[in-house]
């Protein structure tokens, strides 16, 4: 074999390597850019799984930060409407006896109704009794036999209105104004809470509208 055969076959040896050497070139920059796209798109997917439980967790977060903040309010409107109910109710009661005073002070009808207390509480005492009234009131008293005295030492907090005992103190028959308000005031009551009832009801149902 001549030197020159050997020499190509030298070089096609070489072209042969190079050849080879390339494609396992083209062979592993194809598997590293489907690694590395394939680790991009993992960590991709990855990103975005963390977002989308960052930003559910967030949305958790405000909605329980919004049931709780609309709670609050609602406790805190609930605390101050039952204070306002409360005080109204009282204040009921302070106008109730406001128009007492009134209507004893400026109006004939007081001693009509003063007359009508004191004789209703004797015919429950049937026989003489012994009669109380707020100072200044005994001439609302009627002229009556069966009356054995009539003292001017009711309380005022009793607004008025008389207390008739039997001779004996066996009976008592308390016909005052404050008696006859007490029995008066829970049917008053009632209504009042209907009313608070569906005010708060109403509110009720507007929390939860804010918060669904």
């Amino acid at each position: 074999m001549s030197e020159r055969t050997n020499s190509q076959d030298l070089l096609q040896f070489i072209e042969s390597l190079r050849r080879e050497h390339e494609l396992n070139l083209n062979d592993l920059r194809k598997k590293t850019e489907w690694e590395v796209a394939e680790a991009i798109a993992t960590q991709r997917m990855a990103v975005e799984k963390r977002i989308v439980t960052m930003r559910a967790d967030q949305e958790n977060r405000a909605d329980v930060l919004l049931r709780h903040n609309v709670t609050l309010a609602h406790s805190q409107f609930r605390k101050r409407f039952l204070d306002e109910y409360d005080y109204f109710v009282k204040e009921i009661e302070i106008e109730a006896q406001s128009h007492l005073k009134r209507l004893r002070q400026t109006s004939s009808r007081y001693e009509d109704i003063m007359a009508r207390l004191v004789l209703e509480a004797m015919n429950l005492c049937t026989g003489p009794c012994r009669v109380k009234v707020l100072p200044g009131d005994s001439s609302f008293v009627p002229d009556r036999e069966e009356i054995l005295s009539v003292k001017e030492n009711l309380s005022e907090e009793l607004w008025g209105g008389c207390i008739v005992t039997s001779e004996d103190n066996i009976f008592i028959i308390d016909n005052t104004f404050k008696t006859r308000w007490q029995r008066l005031e829970p049917a008053i009551i009632r209504k009042i809470s209907r009313e608070a009832r569906t005010i708060l009801q109403d509110t009720e149902f507007m929390r939860e509208l804010r918060i669904s």
